[in-house]
């Protein structure tokens, strides 16, 4: 449903929906939205796996390899990137998050997916560093709504929605 609540706005729109996965890992995401989309779609894959990257290269998804921060991504050229559970890995995702505003096409979407910082879970299960979106090493950053949302903000985008969804690990 996420999905296709993504792909709705763009219906009506001329010409393929341009769609980047920030960290895609085996392309499953996008394959859903080739899947859902009654558009034509032009799916784009970015990794820094090569083993995940050449499955996705498989599926017939184009394909980026590297860190979105050390990347040039081109200017207004995708409707949606959505990115699930990646923000919190990136040594800095403020540089994330100007490449993904300067990618936007006007009228594009941002999909960001994070765990809440300010969740009950994570208010209850922080203090004794058992909460699972701690998930150390891997995660590097912490987010809240509002954090998030200011960091949206700086981008020069802005915040749409805010949903919250059940992950059984936080």
């Amino acid at each position: 449903r996420r999905i296709q609540k993504l792909l709705a706005p763009f219906c009506g729109l001329a010409g393929p929906i341009k769609v980047l996965d920030i960290g895609c890992g085996n392309g499953s995401a996008l394959d859903r939205f080739r899947s859902i989309s009654r558009r034509p779609i032009e799916t784009t894959g970015l990794d820094f796996n090569e083993q995940a990257l050449g499955s996705v290269a498989q599926k017939q998804h184009k394909v980026l390899k590297g860190r979105i921060e050390d990347l040039s991504l081109p200017r207004e050229h995708f409707d949606i990137i959505y990115s699930s559970n990646v923000i919190e890995h990136v040594a800095e995702p403020m540089a994330m998050m100007k490449k993904i505003s300067s990618a936007l096409k006007p009228g594009g979407v941002f999909h960001c997916e994070t765990p809440n910082f300010d969740s009950f879970d994570a208010r209850v299960f922080s203090a004794s560093g058992y909460w699972g979106g701690f998930h150390f090493p891997r995660h590097w950053t912490f987010f809240t709504a509002d954090t998030l949302g200011k960091m949206v903000g700086q981008a020069g985008l802005k915040v749409e929605s805010v949903a919250y969804y059940p992950v059984p690990i936080f």
